[in-house]
């Protein structure tokens, strides 16, 4: 099969990625995504891509070896809450666990703004009302030991009443089915007998980790959103079986890896479009020999930033959905509402000018779309600054209508006694300066030191904005890559099957070496059947193995990786140390406490089925005079004044060439702006490579 595909559907564009794995040659494409019937805007990008190489989608598809989507279904249906109704069997007298939550879900993922008014907070609605939870009677121990048995005809009876009450999925969580799931096999068995179509979520299958709440709400949420997401998954994979598609879909997970459909939980799809850009960025820096990284994904809704540190991808420590604390490894993320269809508003009291957090989204839009938005966006502002050519908005596909954002700043101005210029500008320092807040959250409160680390701007918006925030930062080199408008849709293509496992393993250091080893080897042998199943080679599986670990006294628990083979009771005796450097290297020398003893409390092994890489392909060579890419000159805002300003087709560009600001560079689907005083060149795989103000 000649082709590798990858579709990732955001908020407002459907991108779509399509590798020549003959040639190297890397064809993207774009268009918008078509709420709520996602499939369309699927099939609207894939026929997109299939023109770029002048075939069909049926003819692309046919010969197509790998397909993988990141989608945002699941994601959108727990932020907006509108998942399916959703029951709960707990173990009798747990049943408001989800109810009670924990004192952190009060501010659990939300932006650093709200943090300030502590007292308007609030703990989230849950996911199922009290209505819609039933006690059973049962009962395991901590070690897994039957104490009560489940008393089957109470449970059928509980299972009846919510089906009479419509519920379309339900949640089993029950304590310690961690240790042993017996009881919540018995009640799934109890539900398909009754209901044999209903979509079930077993919390030992989900999230099989100690901390009710955590296991709880995970195991919850994939109910909420399972059959939806099921519906949307299988029901894409045979339209494109039906188009000629061969192999089986695979699917972006939230830890960065993949899986095939037929195997992934809904959960685990949260946040699977933001990941693909992460891995897609860790695969460019392994190219071009940049081990820290930072990744900035500007899209029509949201600014999504995350770190790569010595060549590997870092994990939120305690992932958040909707405000939810899930207990399923997430590559760490941060969003804010920051993107070019972010919204500029002004306060009626203040009468101060604010940018987002609300998105206009695909439709209706920006105003400049013409497809009836009315609230000007960023990208207005950019249009009327003269960074985006009304003409050449997708490659042509679309034309932008500048009177109409010129119209609706205007309005907007008139409120605080500035022109559509002026508030232009006033919406492009905002965002810009909100983008450039949270990347240093994410450095330089952390430790880190942003000039250690180079920034890869990505997503239809990415490298319009990366020379502002990007200055603000001095990192050592800003990369726009050769497929920043669709980065995201290209880590797709180039993701590991991921298998995660994880085991509970309660035990005081020094544990037994043995009954350790015995754990990983139970675990390991799971995921290399799961490895097998997919079709990996022997060769292509590698393994991976972290421990949850914390001291005495403590809740919280850190995430430490630790070396692959058989431990000694001197290798037992090395995790401890471990565990008390990477500790002190989190929260800062001297914060920890050995004397209370150090407890693992889980045991995870990773299974990746490596994927063989596309090969970049090489551009033509040039030399440093990029003349002969000019396509016109225009007037752009640059420093609190319009400028002519040198505008170069990117399509033109050959590796070596070299350009100073102000320039804008135009490619099919997304544009790059170079500030007066920076200077950037292209690469040999035609990457831009921009060095900013702060290192003339």
């Amino acid at each position: 099969m000649r082709y590798r595909v990858a579709v990732d559907i955001g908020g407002t564009f459907t991108d779509v990625v399509v590798i020549d794995q003959n040639e190297g040659t890397i064809t993207t494409g774009k268009s918008l995504s078509t709420p709520p019937e996602y499939k369309k805007g699927v099939i609207d990008a894939l026929k997109v891509g299939a023109a770029g190489i002048d075939n069909t989608l049926e003819g692309l598809l046919k010969q197509t070896g790998l397909f993988c989507l990141g989608t945002t279904i699941a994601t959108n249906a727990i932020m907006t809450r509108m998942g399916v109704k959703t029951g709960l069997i707990t173990t009798r007298g747990f049943e408001d666990i989800i109810h009670m939550a924990r004192g952190t879900s009060k501010w659990a993922g939300l932006p650093e703004a709200d943090l300030k008014h502590v007292a308007a907070m609030r703990k989230p609605e849950p996911i199922v009302p009290k209505q819609l939870v039933e006690g059973v009677i049962e009962r395991i121990d901590r070690d897994g030991e039957v104490v009560s048995p489940l008393n089957r005809e109470l449970s059928r009876q509980q299972v009846k009443r919510l089906l009479d009450k419509g519920v379309e999925s339900i949640a089993v969580c029950l304590l310690w089915s961690v240790r042993n799931n017996a009881h919540e096999r018995e009640i799934a068995d109890i539900i398909r007998e009754i209901s044999p179509d209903i979509y079930v979520s077993l919390s030992s299958e989900i999230a099989p980790v100690v901390g009710e709440y955590e296991r709880f709400i995970t195991t919850v949420l994939d109910a909420y959103i399972g059959p939806l997401t099921e519906r949307f998954l299988k029901g894409l994979s045979q339209d494109l079986k039906d188009s000629g598609l061969e192999p089986e879909l695979l699917v972006m997970k939230a830890d960065g890896g993949s899986t095939f459909v037929s195997e992934v939980k809904p959960v685990a799809t949260t946040h699977s479009g933001p990941g693909g850009g992460v891995v897609s960025a860790l695969h460019l820096g392994q190219t071009l020999g940049y081990e820290n990284i930072i990744t900035s994904d500007v899209g029509g809704t949201t600014f999504d930033v995350s770190l790569i540190a010595d060549g590997q991808l870092m994990y939120a420590r305690e992932p958040s959905i909707g405000r939810f604390t899930v207990a399923y490894p997430t590559i760490d993320i941060t969003s804010i509402g920051a993107g070019g269809g972010s919204m500029a508003w002004v306060d009626p009291e203040s009468k101060i000018l604010h940018v987002g957090p609300k998105s206009a989204g695909a439709y209706p839009g920006p105003v400049c779309y013409g497809f009836g938005g009315a609230v000007p966006t960023v990208t207005d502002a950019c249009l009327v600054l003269g960074y985006l050519n009304p003409s050449y908005f997708l490659g042509g596909r679309m034309t932008l209508n500048n009177d109409a954002a010129v119209h609706a700043l205007t309005a907007l101005g008139a409120q605080i006694g500035m022109s559509p210029s002026e508030v232009s500008a006033g919406i492009w320092q905002i965002i810009n300066a909100a983008m450039a807040e949270l990347v240093r959250g994410l450095t330089v409160r952390r430790g880190r030191d942003p000039r250690d680390f180079a920034l890869m701007a990505f997503g239809g918006a990415g490298p319009l904005h990366a020379a502002w925030y990007g200055g603000e930062l001095g990192v050592k080199d800003v990369v726009i890559p050769v497929a920043a408008a669709t980065e995201s849709a290209l880590g797709l293509a180039v993701a590991d099957i991921l298998h995660t496992r994880m085991l509970p393993f309660f035990g005081l250091l020094p544990v037994s070496a043995d009954e350790f080893n015995q754990s990983c080897a139970i675990l390991e042998a799971g995921i290399d059947d799961d490895l097998h199943k997919d079709g990996v080679r022997k060769e292509d599986r590698e393994f991976k193995y972290f421990l949850d670990m914390r001291y005495g006294l403590q809740y919280h628990v850190l995430r430490i990786p630790i070396l692959h083979k058989t431990y000694s009771a001197e290798g037992i005796d090395f995790l401890a140390q471990e565990f008390d450097r990477i500790y002190e290297d989190t929260y800062g020398k001297g914060a920890g406490y050995s004397s209370a003893g150090r407890y693992i409390v889980n045991l995870i092994v990773q299974g990746i089925g490596r994927i063989r890489k596309p090969r970049f392909a090489r551009i033509e060579e040039g030399n440093t005079d990029a003349s002969a890419a000019i396509k016109e000159e225009r007037q752009a805002y640059f420093e609190g004044n319009y400028v002519n300003t040198v505008v170069y087709d990117y399509n033109r560009l050959r590796a070596g060439n070299g350009i100073e600001g102000p320039a804008i560079i135009e490619a099919r689907e997304t544009t790059t702006v170079v500030r007066p005083g920076q200077k950037c060149r292209v690469d040999e795989y035609g990457n831009i490579i921009m060095r900013l103000l702060t290192q003339q």
